[in-house]
């Protein structure tokens, strides 16, 4: 989670950047993470990791395919274009 928010503030920022105040994402960009980017993957990663050593084998599909989807979803946002994202 970490990394996608990382690499789309930077690609949003260099990339395609919006105008002449773009680069004051950087300056915001480690509180968002620290404050949204780490909490939610420690939300999504723990039940993952639970439910991946107790599951059975439809469990461990289940958690494979979300992690698929999330990580799908992540990387479709930090594309850096902020027009395609929604």
């Amino acid at each position: 989670m970490v990394l996608a928010i990382e690499c789309g503030v930077r690609a949003s920022v260099f990339l395609f950047p919006r105008g002449s105040t773009a680069a004051i994402a950087l300056v915001f960009s480690p509180a968002l993470i620290t404050f949204i980017g780490l909490p939610a993957g420690a939300v999504g990663g723990c039940p993952a990791s639970r439910l991946w050593q107790r599951g059975g084998p439809v469990q461990k599909t289940a958690v494979a395919v979300l992690s698929a989807a999330v990580l799908t979803l992540q990387q479709w946002q930090t594309r850096g274009d902020p027009e395609r994202w929604w």
